[in-house]
């Protein structure tokens, strides 16, 4: 597309959550169809020094001068996760002091209510004012005046450089995203029943009252929203699911859908993965052995390893079905007379004190023994070599010396030293005693009593090769599993289980996140490698069972049919590749540019 386009978030090259991915996994595909394509961001000295590379040469020098003296601060430079994008990153401090004039600017022409707007909608609303003005100042430019122009915005924090532009008659075509709507994910969040609400809605003709968003102190927040779906020239959401919340909440359904996607090519290819699988697993089973060995002897040759990750929203993430639907699947396994063993990890980020002391000194043991025994492979191997060469098997006298005996026996004894309790279900001591998950964990009965099938291993830091637990980062660890479970209520795309997939791992989503319903109209059936539970007008006891019934299903595979399950996985995974939901974006900025050009026609100079 022959246009220029400015892409403004707050996550440019400032990585805070999933939009981060969105852009930087998109950058190649833009990069590629705009000949010129400009991030816009929010400066932030400690993130900027390791993913933005400044250039000091660059057309916009006087256009920042004139910015500077109204208190913002630019810079120029390449974005670096995101392929080197070119990337403007904005200091909009010295814009503090307007905060109350530009929202009371806000309320006279948009009827944005902030009168009671916490800190930190300020600050934003203060750099999405900073933005428009850059993006203002740096479009009056000659080489500006001779193609369409796209601005697009994501999310309210954005918004007010939008509100800027839209007020002061900008030829640009101006491009709102919404990745989730703020009264959506809170009402979810409440326990509300949000998707029954939004359904019945619809089919009604209704749409939210702004009245209920000052039930919950965020009428700022949805007000800012709503005005910017609204007022720009092409409305976008991620999801199906989205955009219908977003009729009934916004009162505006979106325009275009800009679907989430990866990178696929960035991927490594099944053969690679298949390597990494091997490697991984093995660092996962050690983990795994030096976390229930002193407790009991683990079968590891019987385990499957399941995992789970995300921000710690109970109910939205859909924790308490899965927690639900591990019950059933323990107790079904114990009824069978079951070998086989999940071990599932909770990769959800809490407040900690840090590492679980019993935990610690379990793996601190296990890695001694690790230590001690392939400190004595090689002398191990030259006594069995030489055995071998004199025509004789290698005896127990002839291959492990006393000193290396002794040494294992007292392992042995520190190994068996906590036999008769239950290991530890948290890997960390959690700073909240009473933590949700931990209780209800419990009150399951999940609590790895050496009888129980399903073994839980919560993790509530983030995953790092350095976090002196697993030493795995997240890829490296999702490589090592062989199921990723996201039976999310509340979920506008959701990349868990599309990345999941895309690293060779089969995944659970349900019809109620974007990717789901996404999938849901490429529905594998119940075995799929990517498997869609059904919550919507369903309730959560189907989708509960059909959550035990599928990780029964995949417990029981053997080997080769995992593998079938990778490569299907891998395969499904596609489907969502950037070379093909790029298009979508393509949409939305020629829907916004033949608006904008209603608004002030293009006049070539």
């Amino acid at each position: 597309m022959d246009a220029f386009v400015f892409e403004v978030s707050t996550e440019v090259a400032h990585k805070v959550g999933g939009i981060y991915a969105v852009l930087t996994s998109k950058s190649a595909q833009m990069k590629k169809n705009f000949k010129e394509y400009y991030t816009v961001g929010l400066y932030d000295p400690k993130t900027a020094a390791v993913d933005f590379e400044p250039v000091l040469k660059h057309p916009f020098h006087n256009a920042f001068m004139k910015l500077a003296e109204q208190g913002i601060k630019c810079y120029f430079g390449r974005w670096v996760g995101a392929n080197k994008a070119d990337c403007i990153l904005i200091d909009a401090s010295g814009l503090k002091p307007k905060t109350n004039e530009i929202k009371t600017a806000l309320w006279d022409d948009y009827r944005i209510d902030s009168l009671y707007s916490s800190q930190f909608f300020n600050d934003m609303v203060v750099w999405g004012k900073a933005a428009g003005m850059v993006l203002e100042e740096i479009l009056k430019l000659d080489k500006f005046g001779r193609k369409p122009i796209i601005c697009q915005f994501h999310e309210w924090l954005t918004g007010a450089g939008l509100l800027h532009l839209h007020k002061a008659g900008t030829r640009a075509g101006l491009v709102f995203t919404t990745h989730a709507t703020t009264m959506g994910r809170t009402m979810a969040e409440h326990g509300e029943d949000l998707v029954s609400e939004i359904t019945h809605g619809l089919q009604h003709g209704k749409t939210l009252d702004d009245a209920r968003a000052k039930a919950y102190n965020i009428e700022y927040i949805h007000t800012l929203e709503k005005a910017c779906a609204h007022k720009a020239d092409a409305f976008t959401t991620v999801s199906k699911v989205t955009a219908d919340e977003a009729k009934y909440l916004l009162g505006k359904y979106p325009d275009s859908m800009t679907l989430n996607g990866l990178a696929i090519q960035n991927y490594p290819s099944m053969e690679e993965l298949s390597n990494m699988h091997a490697e991984n697993k093995q660092r996962v089973k050690h983990f795994v052995l030096s976390f229930f060995s002193p407790y009991y002897y683990l079968h590891t040759e019987d385990c499957l390893y399941f995992f789970t990750a995300g921000r710690y929203e109970y109910h939205n993430k859909g924790f308490d079905l899965l927690i639900d639907s591990l019950a059933q699947l323990n107790e079904k396994l114990k009824k069978e007379n079951s070998k086989k063993t999940v071990v599932i990890f909770l990769w959800i980020p809490a407040a900690t004190k840090g590492g679980d002391v019993e935990v610690m000194d379990n793996i601190a043991l296990f890695e001694a023994m690790e230590e001690e025994t392939m400190g004595n492979l090689d002398e191990i191997r030259e006594h069995i070599i030489d055995s071998v060469c004199n025509g004789q098997l290698p005896t127990k006298a002839k291959v492990f010396d006393e000193p290396f005996l002794y040494d294992l026996k007292q392992m042995i004894v520190k190994l068996r030293s906590k036999r008769g309790t239950n290991p530890p279900i948290c890997a960390m001591e959690l700073a909240d005693q009473n933590d949700l998950i931990l209780r209800v964990l419990k009150e399951k009965g999940l609590d790895n009593s050496e009888d129980d099938r399903v073994k839980v291993i919560y993790y509530p830091t983030y995953l790092s090769s350095v976090d002196g637990l697993l030493g795995l980062n997240y890829n490296q660890a999702i490589t090592g599993c062989h199921l990723g479970v996201f039976p999310s209520y509340y979920e506008p795309w959701g990349y868990t289980p599309l990345e999941a997939a895309a690293l060779g791992v089969p995944s659970v989503t349900t019809d109620l996140a974007g990717f789901g319903r996404f999938m849901k109209e490429r529905d594998g059936g119940e075995h799929s490698a990517i498997r869609v539970l059904e919550r919507h007008a369903k309730g959560d006891n189907v989708a509960t069972q059909q959550l035990t019934d599928y990780m029964h299903y995949l417990l029981n595979t053997n080997r080769k049919e995992r593998v079938a399950k990778k490569i299907e996985a891998k395969r499904l995974s596609e489907l969502a590749d950037w070379q093909k939901l790029i298009k979508n974006y393509l949409l939305a900025y020629e829907i916004a540019i033949k608006v904008a050009q209603k608004r002030r026609p293009l006049t070539i100079k």
